[in-house]
């Protein structure tokens, strides 16, 4: 009866650690612009000796695929929760959706069918960098300092514009899609660090990095 329940007991704990999981994606840089090599970022749950061996990526029209492959060599094993890094290069300008899809097996062979518990997707979206756009009428905007404290001037903004602010992981702190003129952001409640400030006007960008102390 002791080496029974033993029995079962090891039984559920290796099958208990037979998950795989991804748990979320993200991207970098963000905002991320035409030239900039890209790295997917995703976090995973495999069992502790788990590791991958393969990945392949590949596109769908608007749609970026990572396929990773995962070797489980055998035996009980703990929950092994980690993130893990894939350079995809370099993407032209638009708005994709990032897929990451996973097999796994005990033989190392990274066969196409997907054996995870789960895929997850998310947006990726590739900026114009500032070189590509014309002399006017963004050439005549002006911005008082790189460094910043309580507000951030800019003079000068053309009629019709988009004005934002991105932190370095590409959240967003501040929009108005009818900027004109001369325009003072409060940053008195922002935390100290970088960040990019983008105006755009008839699908042409100006951006510049600024630093809050």
């Amino acid at each position: 009866m002791k080496n029974t329940v033993i029995l079962l007991t090891i039984m559920f704990i290796t099958h208990k650690c037979r998950a795989q999981y991804f748990f979320s994606g993200d991207y970098m840089p963000k905002p991320c612009f035409d030239g900039d090599p890209i790295t997917i970022i995703d976090s995973i749950s495999l069992t502790s000796l788990d590791h991958r061996i393969h990945d392949s990526i590949s596109k769908n029209n608007d749609t970026i695929i990572l396929h990773l492959c995962y070797l489980r060599p055998g035996g009980p094993q703990g929950i092994h929760r980690f993130s893990e890094k894939t350079n995809i290069g370099k993407l032209p300008i638009g708005k994709y959706v990032v897929k990451i899809e996973g097999v796994i097996n005990f033989f190392g062979v990274c066969d196409s069918t997907p054996n995870f518990y789960n895929t997850i997707y998310f947006p990726l979206e590739v900026l114009a960098i500032p070189n590509s756009i014309s002399e006017e009428p963004l050439s005549k905007i002006t911005l008082k300092s790189s460094q910043v404290n309580e507000n951030i001037h800019i003079s000068s903004i053309p009629r019709n514009s988009t004005l934002s602010v991105y932190d370095f992981q590409g959240r967003l702190y501040y929009k108005d899609e009818n900027a004109f003129g001369d325009f003072d952001i409060n940053t008195r409640n922002w935390s100290n660090g970088f960040y990019v400030i983008s105006v755009e006007v008839n699908k042409e960008r100006k951006r510049w990095k600024v630093l809050k102390e």
